[in-house]
C-alpha cells in the first residue's frame, strides 16, 4: 500500500481527492491538512510514501521536512512552465492539475512512489531547448564537483533510470548507487530526483533526443 498525505485549503476539494485516492486498489490516505504548517506536522508525523500539496502551500517546508523519505506532488490550477520551475525548485517530485481525473490522481502517485517523475514532455522538451546553448558552459562547472562515477549515476538518473536498474548496469549494490546520488545531490545542492533531472539536461548529461541504452 502506498501511503499518502493530501493537503489543500479548502475542505472540500481535500476530502474529494482523499476520497478518490482511498477507494484506489494500493493507495491508503493516512493524513489530511488543510494548512502548510498542518502538511509539514503531517509528514512529520506519519511518514506517507506520497504528500499532495495544495501548490499555494510551502512547498518547500513540506519537502524539507520529508527529507527524500517523502515524494511530493503539487496541486495546481495549471501545468504552465512557471508553475512546474516553481514546484521543482521547491523540492517536488511532479505537477498535477487541480481538476484532474481520478485515474490521473492515482496515477501520479504511483509514479511518484516508484521513483518516477511528473513533469510534462513539453515542458522536458522546453526545458531541453532552454539550457542547450550554455550547456556546455555549465557542464564544465557543475561537473567538475563530481567524481567520474558521480556523474555517471546522475546522468543515468536523468534519463529516466531507477536506483535498482542503474545498481543492476553498473554491477553495484543499489545503496551504493543511493551513496553516489545523494553526495552528488548534495555537492550540486538539490533535494530531490526531480531536481537532479533538470541538472541532468542542463549539465549536458543527457542530450536531446538520444536514448539510453537498453543493453549494455
Amino acid at each position: 500500500m502506498i501511503s499518502v498525505l493530501v493537503a489543500a485549503p479548502d475542505q472540500v476539494v481535500r476530502a474529494g481527492i482523499a476520497a478518490l485516492l482511498g477507494a484506489a486498489d494500493g493507495v491508503d490516505v493516512v493524513a489530511e491538512a488543510g494548512s502548510a504548517t498542518g502538511a509539514v506536522a503531517g509528514v512529520a508525523a506519519h511518514r506517507p510514501e506520497v504528500a499532495v500539496v495544495d501548490g499555494g502551500f510551502d512547498l518547500r517546508g513540506v519537502s524539507r521536512v520529508a527529507d527524500g523519505a517523502t515524494r511530493v506532488i503539487a496541486l495546481v490550477d495549471d501545468r504552465s512552465d512557471e508553475a512546474v520551475c516553481r514546484a521543482l525548485r521547491a523540492g517536488a517530485s511532479g505537477v498535477v492539475e487541480r481538476a484532474a481525473s481520478a485515474d490521473a490522481l492515482v496515477h501520479a502517485v504511483c509514479t511518484v512512489a516508484t521513483g518516477g517523475l511528473l513533469l510534462g514532455e513539453d515542458f522536458v522538451r522546453r526545458l531541453v531547448e532552454a539550457y542547450r546553448p550554455r550547456a556546455q558552459d555549465v557542464l564544465a562547472e557543475r561537473l567538475a564537483r563530481l567524481t567520474a562515477r558521480e556523474a555517471e549515476v546522475l546522468g543515468m538518473v536523468g534519463f529516466g533510470l531507477r536506483n535498482a536498474e542503474i545498481a543492476r548496469r553498473l554491477v553495484i549494490s543499489e545503496s551504493t548507487v543511493k551513496t553516489h546520488l545523494n553526495r552528488a545531490m548534495a555537492k550540486l545542492d538539490v533535494s530531490s530526483r526531480a531536481q537532479v533531472v533538470v541538472v541532468a539536461y542542463e549539465c549536458g548529461l543527457v542530450v536531446p533526443g538520444q536514448h539510453f541504452l537498453n543493453e549494455l
